[in-house]
Protein backbone atom coordinates (compact mmCIF):
# COMPACT_ATOMS: atom_id res chain seq x y z
CA UNK A 1 0.00 0.00 0.00
CA UNK A 2 1.41 3.33 -1.12
CA UNK A 3 0.84 6.59 0.78
CA UNK A 4 -1.43 9.27 -0.65
CA UNK A 5 0.56 11.97 -2.45
CA UNK A 6 -0.76 15.49 -3.02
CA UNK A 7 0.80 17.67 -5.69
CA UNK A 8 0.14 21.39 -5.77
CA UNK A 9 -0.40 23.72 -8.70
CA UNK A 10 2.49 25.74 -10.04
CA UNK A 11 2.07 29.06 -8.29
CA UNK A 12 3.14 31.02 -11.34
CA UNK A 13 0.43 29.37 -13.44
CA UNK A 14 -2.20 29.97 -10.76
CA UNK A 15 -1.28 33.65 -10.45
CA UNK A 16 -1.44 34.15 -14.22
CA UNK A 17 -4.87 32.51 -14.38
CA UNK A 18 -6.25 34.66 -11.56
CA UNK A 19 -4.80 37.82 -13.13
CA UNK A 20 -6.26 36.97 -16.55
CA UNK A 21 -9.71 36.21 -15.12
CA UNK A 22 -9.70 39.35 -12.98
CA UNK A 23 -8.51 41.50 -15.90
CA UNK A 24 -11.22 40.02 -18.13
CA UNK A 25 -13.83 40.82 -15.51
CA UNK A 26 -12.60 44.41 -15.13
CA UNK A 27 -12.40 44.98 -18.89
CA UNK A 28 -15.84 43.53 -19.42
CA UNK A 29 -17.34 45.59 -16.58
CA UNK A 30 -15.80 48.86 -17.82
CA UNK A 31 -16.91 48.13 -21.38
CA UNK A 32 -20.43 47.38 -20.24
CA UNK A 33 -20.68 50.55 -18.13
CA UNK A 34 -19.51 52.59 -21.13
CA UNK A 35 -22.04 50.83 -23.32
CA UNK A 36 -24.80 51.52 -20.77
CA UNK A 37 -23.91 55.23 -20.74
CA UNK A 38 -24.07 55.32 -24.53
CA UNK A 39 -27.34 53.38 -24.69
CA UNK A 40 -29.09 55.46 -22.05
CA UNK A 41 -28.32 58.59 -24.03
CA UNK A 42 -29.26 57.30 -27.49
CA UNK A 43 -31.64 54.40 -26.78
CA UNK A 44 -33.92 55.17 -23.86
CA UNK A 45 -35.58 51.71 -24.07
CA UNK A 46 -35.41 50.33 -20.54
CA UNK A 47 -36.03 46.72 -21.65
CA UNK A 48 -32.89 46.69 -23.77
CA UNK A 49 -30.77 48.10 -20.94
CA UNK A 50 -32.18 45.53 -18.49
CA UNK A 51 -31.35 42.75 -20.95
CA UNK A 52 -27.73 43.97 -21.19
CA UNK A 53 -27.52 44.18 -17.41
CA UNK A 54 -28.70 40.58 -17.09
CA UNK A 55 -26.09 39.55 -19.69
CA UNK A 56 -23.37 41.31 -17.66
CA UNK A 57 -24.50 39.48 -14.53
CA UNK A 58 -24.41 36.09 -16.28
CA UNK A 59 -20.94 36.61 -17.73
CA UNK A 60 -19.69 37.91 -14.38
CA UNK A 61 -21.13 34.83 -12.68
CA UNK A 62 -19.35 32.51 -15.13
CA UNK A 63 -16.03 34.30 -14.54
CA UNK A 64 -16.51 34.08 -10.77
CA UNK A 65 -17.32 30.36 -10.99
CA UNK A 66 -14.14 29.78 -12.98
CA UNK A 67 -12.12 31.81 -10.49
CA UNK A 68 -13.67 29.97 -7.52
CA UNK A 69 -12.96 26.58 -9.08
CA UNK A 70 -9.31 27.52 -9.52
CA UNK A 71 -8.79 29.05 -6.07
CA UNK A 72 -10.72 26.51 -3.96
CA UNK A 73 -8.75 23.52 -5.21
CA UNK A 74 -5.54 23.44 -3.28
CA UNK A 75 -4.09 20.44 -5.10
CA UNK A 76 -3.72 19.81 -8.81
CA UNK A 77 -3.27 16.05 -8.45
CA UNK A 78 -3.75 13.51 -5.67
CA UNK A 79 -2.36 10.00 -6.16
CA UNK A 80 -3.79 7.24 -4.00
CA UNK A 81 -4.14 3.46 -4.06
CA UNK A 82 -7.70 3.76 -5.39
CA UNK A 83 -6.94 6.15 -8.24
CA UNK A 84 -5.90 9.63 -9.24
CA UNK A 85 -7.72 12.88 -8.55
CA UNK A 86 -6.77 15.05 -11.51
CA UNK A 87 -7.80 18.68 -11.27
CA UNK A 88 -5.22 20.53 -13.32
CA UNK A 89 -7.59 22.58 -15.49
CA UNK A 90 -11.27 23.41 -16.00
CA UNK A 91 -11.81 20.36 -18.23
CA UNK A 92 -10.61 17.91 -15.58
CA UNK A 93 -13.03 15.15 -14.65
CA UNK A 94 -11.82 14.71 -11.08
CA UNK A 95 -11.29 11.27 -9.56
CA UNK A 96 -10.30 8.45 -11.93
CA UNK A 97 -10.15 4.87 -10.70
CA UNK A 98 -6.97 3.02 -11.71
CA UNK A 99 -9.09 0.17 -13.12
CA UNK A 100 -10.71 2.56 -15.62
CA UNK A 101 -7.38 3.55 -17.17
CA UNK A 102 -6.55 1.60 -20.34
CA UNK A 103 -3.21 3.13 -21.28
CA UNK A 104 -0.63 5.67 -20.14
CA UNK A 105 1.87 7.42 -22.45
CA UNK A 106 4.59 9.99 -21.92
CA UNK A 107 4.44 12.73 -24.56
CA UNK A 108 6.92 15.41 -25.45
CA UNK A 109 5.70 18.07 -27.83
CA UNK A 110 7.06 21.56 -28.49
CA UNK A 111 9.34 21.65 -25.43
CA UNK A 112 6.54 20.50 -23.12
CA UNK A 113 6.10 17.14 -21.44
CA UNK A 114 2.73 15.62 -20.66
CA UNK A 115 1.14 12.36 -19.68
CA UNK A 116 -1.64 11.04 -21.87
CA UNK A 117 -4.12 8.88 -19.97
CA UNK A 118 -6.58 6.84 -22.02
CA UNK A 119 -9.75 5.98 -20.11
CA UNK A 120 -12.25 3.24 -20.93
CA UNK A 121 -14.86 4.93 -23.15
CA UNK A 122 -17.91 3.79 -21.16
CA UNK A 123 -16.33 4.87 -17.88
CA UNK A 124 -15.30 8.23 -19.37
CA UNK A 125 -18.91 8.92 -20.33
CA UNK A 126 -19.98 7.93 -16.81
CA UNK A 127 -17.45 10.38 -15.35
CA UNK A 128 -18.94 13.14 -17.51
CA UNK A 129 -22.51 12.26 -16.53
CA UNK A 130 -21.56 12.42 -12.84
CA UNK A 131 -20.23 15.98 -13.08
CA UNK A 132 -22.18 18.36 -10.83
CA UNK A 133 -21.14 21.53 -12.65
CA UNK A 134 -23.42 21.97 -15.68
CA UNK A 135 -20.98 24.21 -17.54
CA UNK A 136 -18.18 21.69 -17.07
CA UNK A 137 -20.46 18.83 -18.17
CA UNK A 138 -21.37 20.76 -21.33
CA UNK A 139 -17.69 21.52 -22.03
CA UNK A 140 -16.65 17.86 -21.59
CA UNK A 141 -19.50 16.61 -23.80
CA UNK A 142 -18.46 19.05 -26.53
CA UNK A 143 -14.88 17.83 -26.24
CA UNK A 144 -15.77 14.15 -26.60
CA UNK A 145 -18.13 14.86 -29.53
CA UNK A 146 -15.52 17.00 -31.29
CA UNK A 147 -12.50 14.73 -30.86
CA UNK A 148 -14.13 11.31 -30.30
CA UNK A 149 -11.57 10.38 -27.71
CA UNK A 150 -11.42 9.78 -24.01
CA UNK A 151 -7.90 10.99 -23.30
CA UNK A 152 -6.81 13.12 -20.40
CA UNK A 153 -3.58 15.07 -20.51
CA UNK A 154 -1.57 16.15 -17.51
CA UNK A 155 0.93 18.78 -18.63
CA UNK A 156 4.06 19.76 -16.78
CA UNK A 157 3.01 23.42 -16.82
CA UNK A 158 0.27 22.73 -14.27
CA UNK A 159 2.06 20.93 -11.45
CA UNK A 160 4.70 22.08 -9.01
CA UNK A 161 6.78 18.90 -9.15
CA UNK A 162 9.66 17.61 -11.26
CA UNK A 163 7.75 16.11 -14.18
CA UNK A 164 10.02 13.12 -14.84
CA UNK A 165 9.81 12.17 -11.17
CA UNK A 166 6.06 12.65 -11.28
CA UNK A 167 5.79 10.35 -14.29
CA UNK A 168 7.79 7.64 -12.47
CA UNK A 169 5.61 8.09 -9.39
CA UNK A 170 2.44 7.98 -11.50
CA UNK A 171 3.58 4.75 -13.19
CA UNK A 172 4.48 3.25 -9.81
CA UNK A 173 0.93 3.84 -8.54
CA UNK A 174 -0.61 2.68 -11.80
CA UNK A 175 1.41 -0.55 -11.94
CA UNK A 176 0.80 -1.16 -8.23
CA UNK A 177 -2.94 -1.10 -8.88
CA UNK A 178 -2.57 -3.77 -11.60
CA UNK A 179 -0.92 -6.26 -9.23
Amino acid sequence: ILPEIKIKFKKKRLYYTVIILFSSFCFFSISTVSLFAFLIEYFPSIEFIILLFILLCLISLILLILLKSIIKNEFAIILSNEGIFENTHFGSIGFINWDDIENVDYNYYINRSSIKIRINEDKYIDYIKNQKNTIKKFYLNMFIEEYSQQDIFIAEVYIDYDFDEFYELFCKYYLNSKE
